[in-house]
């Protein structure tokens, strides 16, 4: 009887906790905690861990854990705020004060603040006293919980601003000058919307108003000291009256803006606002302020004028503004002239410059317009939007022109800067093709003494030409030639652009041809000139406005033509083996076309060489390309008579080639050339080399044909692996050992005796082994690795393991035998090995055959 009633006892006391604890989770803010204003309270959202899920006042903040202050405001704090301050708080914590439970139907936001980095406060509007609070401090999910300080005290409630509305617009002092003697402090703090139709920028949900009576057409609305939770800040100013004003212009530009057109004597509204949608607390100062009168050449009927100087030396600038500038009404040109100002000169000569100098100010994007006629009706000459000015053609000595100032942009701006009048030189003397300068022909590339020449204030000579560009600025010179060729050189172009072109002609002037044409700075070579007769040179700015380019100009003479500028004057090379001992010197500088056009590029300068096969492999090197272009090609040719060539093979590789296809004991003609089609200044070496033959007798190498009648001269290798090792397979019978191996293979054609004598140049020690015969070439490649067991009459027909440095090797050879040839180097000492005939040689060979008559791929099937 007694555990039942335990039982039930327990079992009562269980219910009633959990209907406690129920209670508790349905009315979350019965956690709440109570606030003690003027006491730090110190605790951590960890203690109750995530209760709220979706406050009204902190958003996203209040996705982490939460804990929840309550309040009851004292009768005698009715009426007064809540300032709270977080410290020592982790970054992205909320806190925000509701006069009902967070979440809670009729839950109202009183304020709140967040922040990233972790403290934050701010003040509540106006409690009721007998009215509870809720406190509530929240973070994001990271970092999900935060420990804090809280300090809360009671305050007098802010209230809103006093010019909240158009209709309590604060009248603003307007100053006389640009000098703000008694601004007017102003506030956001609890600002509304003031419902005013405007058509301005942002958002205009926390708009104060001011007003001031205009002093005259134009003020200033000065805006400084923002200060506060926003300083991105919108203003409007307008006429009318409060509910039905008429907007006149809006900025976001923080320090305020110029206005004009007002009306002296009339009322305007000034609306200032925090561009975004949040609560501003920004504070700022605020002043009407009066710009300078006009400028007194506002009008063109009030042009400065100007000073003339006589050369490009403004000695004496007069100093112009735009400042408080009007619109005179003028508008030829680009951009707005509403602020344009206005000058006069009477010209002096045909040609003057007008120069800007010091532009600063609140924009130095200016623009300019030169006029002649009258103020009532100017006609507009030219029209420019650099700021250095411009120079001015075609003018008429003692007629007056106008120049008209102004700011690039539609808003009034205070920009100041010099200005000047000045006159360029006369035009050069060689002005015009009769009146050319005549140039010195030198007799070779050195420029002893340059003429120096100029484009500044030339004119258009009107010489009927074909060349690109602008002619209006021709300069001319003439020479007379020595020859065939010269070079027109250009050096040292300076000035307002070096973009210069260049024509050379013969013939008269107002009757000439033109032979050659380009902007190439450098000059050109001309081509095709008769000594004797004279040439002109037509030299200007590519562009067609006025430029002050100088330079130098000087005729020269290329050397003649290399000595092998044709095919029948081929230069003969050495044929080396892996290195050049003396690489031959070439130039294309001066050569010209042979005539052999086969190859890619233009062979307008081509020179020849020659060399005769000694292996059915070499490597054309060319090296040390230097000159006016490194971009050369080359082509290898045979030919009986230089008159009609064979194409071998094609390069445009600056380096040369390999090709592995030569018949030993055939003359080749090697064409190198640059590719481009003008005449070019290069030089390089070249040599013919000779690189070892195979190795490898495996059917993934290509053996080297080899003649006896025809000696094979190639440089022995060193450092290789035993042939023993690379093809282990063959029977390399008296050879003890094999270093360095090189594979051939002879076809013989006629039946006799095939004889082969062996030497070398460092007198060292070398051996050799010799297999076959073998029915046909196919065949003998593909016994490598066999060779030695007559499978297929794969014989060792000789074989030399001796400490000589030469020796023969004979054998009885019948027309379609193939014989393989090994030839090692013992002693693997540097050394070229010569392969020949011996004098008991009667058999005839071919090197002609295709060494691999099949298709790739064939042998290994």
């Amino acid at each position: 009887m007694e555990q039942t009633i335990r039982f039930f006892l327990l079992s009562v006391l269980f219910i009633v906790l959990l209907s406690l604890n129920n209670g508790l989770l349905s009315q979350p803010c019965n956690w709440a905690v109570t606030l003690t204003p003027g006491t730090q309270q110190c605790e951590d959202t960890s203690t109750n861990g995530d209760i709220f899920d979706t406050n009204d006042c902190l958003g996203a903040y209040d996705g982490g854990d939460d804990y929840l202050f309550e309040i009851t405001v004292p009768a005698g704090n009715n009426g007064e705020a809540l300032k709270l301050e977080l410290t020592s708080a982790a970054t992205w914590t909320g806190i925000a004060i509701s006069d009902g439970c967070p979440e809670q139907a009729g839950e109202v936001c009183l304020g709140d603040a967040t922040s990233s980095s972790g403290n934050e406060s701010f003040t509540s509007s106006a409690l009721t006293g007998g009215d509870t609070y809720y406190i509530h401090i929240s973070t994001n999910p990271a970092p999900q919980s935060a420990a804090f300080c809280l300090d809360s005290e009671f305050v007098i409630a802010p209230t809103a601003p006093a010019n909240d509305d158009c209709g309590n617009a604060i009248s603003l002092t307007v100053h006389p000058d640009q000098n703000c003697v008694t601004p007017t402090s102003g506030t956001l703090e609890l600002a509304s919307d003031s419902g005013e139709s405007t058509t301005c920028t942002g958002t205009e949900d926390d708009d104060v108003w001011y007003s001031f009576v205009a002093t005259g057409t134009a003020h200033i609305i000065d805006v400084s000291n923002i200060v506060g939770n926003t300083t991105d800040m919108a203003y409007g100013i307008f006429d009318g009256n409060c509910g039905s004003l008429n907007n006149l212009g809006c900025t976001d530009a923080n320090n305020g803006f110029s206005i004009n057109g007002l009306t002296a004597g009339d009322t305007y509204y000034v609306q200032v606002y925090s561009w975004g949608t949040s609560d501003a607390n920004t504070t700022f100062d605020i002043c009407i302020l009066s710009p300078p009168p006009p400028p007194g050449n506002d009008e063109c009927a009030d042009a400065t004028s100007l000073i003339v100087h006589p050369d490009q030396n403004c000695v004496t600038p007069t100093s112009g503004t735009v400042y408080s500038a009007t619109d005179s009404g003028e508008d030829s040109c680009g951009g707005t002239e509403d602020d344009d100002v206005w000058y006069s000169f009477v010209a002096t000569g045909p040609v003057h410059i007008i120069e800007i100098t010091n532009i600063s100010g609140s924009t130095t994007d200016m623009a300019y317009g030169i006029f002649e006629g009258n103020c009532n009706n100017p006609t507009n000459l030219e029209c420019t939007d650099t700021n250095g000015g411009l120079t001015v053609t075609g003018l008429t000595a003692g007629n007056t022109y106008y120049v008209q100032a102004y700011s690039w942009s539609g808003t009034a701006q205070t920009t100041s800067f010099d200005i000047c009048i000045l006159t360029p030189p006369p035009p050069p003397p060689n002005d015009d093709c009769p009146d050319a300068v005549a140039l010195t022909v030198y007799p070779d590339n050195n420029c002893i003494s340059p003429t120096a020449g100029t484009v500044y204030s030339a004119t258009d000579s009107g010489e009927s030409t074909t060349c690109a560009g602008t002619e209006d600025d021709d300069v001319w010179y003439s020479f007379v030639a020595t020859g065939t060729t010269h070079i027109i050189q250009i050096d040292n172009i300076n000035g307002s652009t070096t973009d210069m072109a260049y024509g050379v002609f013969e013939g008269t002037c107002g009757g000439l041809n033109n032979l050659a044409c380009t902007d190439t700075n450098a000059g050109l070579t001309v081509t095709g000139l008769a000594a004797g007769n004279t040439y002109y040179v037509q030299a200007y700015s590519w562009s067609s406005t006025v430029q002050t380019t100088s330079f130098e100009i000087c005729i020269l003479t290329p050397p003649p033509p290399p000595p092998n500028d044709e095919c029948d004057d081929a230069i003969s090379l050495t044929v080396y083996g892996e290195t050049c001992g003396s690489p031959t010197f070439g130039t294309v500088y001066s050569a010209t076309d042979s005539g052999e056009d086969s190859c890619a590029g233009t062979e307008d300068d081509d020179v020849w060489y020659s060399f005769v096969a000694t292996a059915s492999t070499h490597q054309i090197q060319v090296t040390d390309i230097a000159g006016s272009t490194t971009d050369m090609a080359y082509g290898i040719f045979t030919t009986s008579n230089c008159n009609s060539f064979t194409n071998i093979t094609c390069t445009d590789n600056n380096g040369g080639l390999t090709y592995s296809n030569f018949v030993p004991g055939t003359t080749y003609y090697v064409q190198a050339y640059s590719y481009s089609s003008s005449a070019q200044t290069t030089s390089f070496e070249i040599c013919i080399l000779t690189p070892p033959p195979p190795s490898d007798c495996n059917v993934s190498s290509d053996f080297t044909q080899f003649c006896p009648e025809v000696p094979i001269v190639y440089p022995a290798t060193t450092n290789e692996a035993d042939a023993s090792d690379t093809n282990p397979g063959n029977d390399y019978d008296c050879l003890g050992s094999s270093p360095n191996p090189a594979w051939y293979y002879i076809e013989v054609t006629g039946d006799g005796t095939l004889e082969i004598d062996f030497s070398n140049s460092a007198n060292v020690d070398i051996d050799w082994i010799m297999y076959g015969p073998f029915p046909d070439f196919p065949t003998a490649q593909g016994e490598c690795e066999s060779y030695g067991d007559g499978a297929s009459g794969g014989n060792i027909n000789g074989c030399s393991y001796t400490t000589d440095p030469s020796g023969t090797l004979t054998t009885t050879a019948t027309a379609g035998d193939v014989f393989v040839l090994l030839v090692t180097n013992f002693s693997n000492s540097p050394t070229n090995i010569t392969l020949e005939a011996g004098a008991g040689h009667t058999a005839s060979t071919s090197c002609a055959i295709d060494p691999c008559p099949y298709p790739l791929g064939f042998y290994r099937q």
